[in-house]
């Protein structure tokens, strides 16, 4: 059981559950390993954190500049992870709230301060979900770093701001921070300005107007000025709204594609060696599935190993990419959504499909 969640209806450990539980009913001796996975959104602490991991819950600044959320990681012989989505994330905001312009990141520059302070020297962040198109500046104040106008004022950080930046002051940084090693999980690949850059095609779903839209990518593109050549455009670097970008230029981040690096730090690989069937899949399959979600990796382990992939979705929208044997909607057509979105009846509906395959292949 391979599963990413089903996004606001049930965790990937639930699903995985629901579906042992109904295979468990019709073949009781068989061997189910359950493998919660994501793709550097929600869930990816759940998935990258070992059982004997540390919970740590610290009040910090949520999503807009005057909330404050409870957001927790964990921490585990010096390494911490951190999923942006827990104080950064857009699902901390009612849709009348978004409010991509001032949106910031301290709050995940805040847990990682914290997680540094109490020994961490390795931070593990995944980056999917986030409110925000600030390129980190959020992140980076947290840390340390002012971001200065032309009249030396310090600026908020940002992404109304980005275009202000004239200057980027690094003494305040404690040199801890320049110690640790991040891992930045991200669960897209788009570079930071452009067509296909952060502004341009996940500002939208954050609240931004066209004409945000092309603020926030020319403001990216101002503070790219003060990056390396070819951070702006490597892969990732648009991830979360530029944080990709600002933490690859300013903390030396290394940045890792979500569902393949999760899947590799979870040995996926080598339970695929061992297994009969493969069960993965999310809330959607679609189009997009193919560019870089959990399921689509986990199915091209699998037909690498020959193995049999089944995805099962909410929504299939389209055809669903080749490289699955099967995929199967748990929901009947057409998808009633409110009754879909509830947790209770998307895992009953996990377990009767998981049912019906299994006694199909067993009949």
């Amino acid at each position: 059981m391979a599963f990413d969640k089903f996004k606001g209806v049930a965790t990937s450990r639930e699903v995985a559950m629901a579906a042992r539980d109904a295979i468990l009913g019709v073949v009781p001796d068989a061997q189910v390993v359950l493998i919660p996975c994501a793709d550097g959104g929600e869930g990816t602490m759940e998935a990258l954190s070992p059982a004997h991991s540390q919970r740590v819950s610290v009040e910090v600044c949520g999503p807009l500049p005057d909330m404050r959320v409870n957001a927790a990681y964990t921490i585990s012989h010096g390494t911490a992870v951190i999923e942006m989505a827990a104080a950064s994330g857009l699902a901390l905001l009612a849709d009348s709230q978004r409010d991509v312009m001032h949106a910031t990141t301290r709050g995940t520059g805040m847990l990682i301060r914290h997680a540094i302070a109490h020994g961490a020297q390795r931070v593990t962040l995944g980056i999917g979900g986030s409110a925000t198109n600030d390129c980190g500046m959020g992140i980076l104040s947290a840390l340390g770093f002012r971001f200065l106008d032309q009249q030396g004022r310090e600026l908020a950080p940002c992404g109304a701001n980005l275009a202000k930046v004239a200057r980027v002051d690094a003494d305040a940084v404690p040199q801890q921070v320049f110690n640790t090693r991040f891992d930045v999980i991200t669960d897209v690949d788009n570079p930071l300005c452009g067509t296909h850059g952060a502004a341009a095609v996940y500002a939208p779903q954050k609240g931004a107007s066209a004409q945000q839209v092309t603020l926030l990518d020319e403001g990216a593109r101002h503070f790219s000025q003060f990056m390396s050549d070819g951070v702006a455009e490597a892969p990732g670097a648009g991830a979360a709204g530029g944080v990709g970008a600002g933490l690859k230029a300013f903390l030396n981040a290394i940045l890792h594609p979500g569902a393949d690096a999760v899947l590799r730090f979870l040995k996926v690989d080598e339970a695929i060696a061992d297994a009969d069937l493969v069960m993965t899949g999310e809330g959607k399959i679609d189009a997009s599935t193919a560019h870089g979600k959990l399921p689509y990796a986990v199915a091209r382990l699998c037909r690498k190993r020959a193995v049999p992939a089944v995805a099962l979705c909410g929504i299939l929208e389209g055809e669903a990419p080749g490289v699955f044997t099967s995929v199967l909607c748990i929901n009947p057509l057409p998808v009633d959504l409110p009754l879909a979105l509830n947790s209770e009846v998307c895992l009953s509906r996990v377990a009767s499909t998981t049912e019906k395959l299994i006694k199909t292949i067993f009949k």
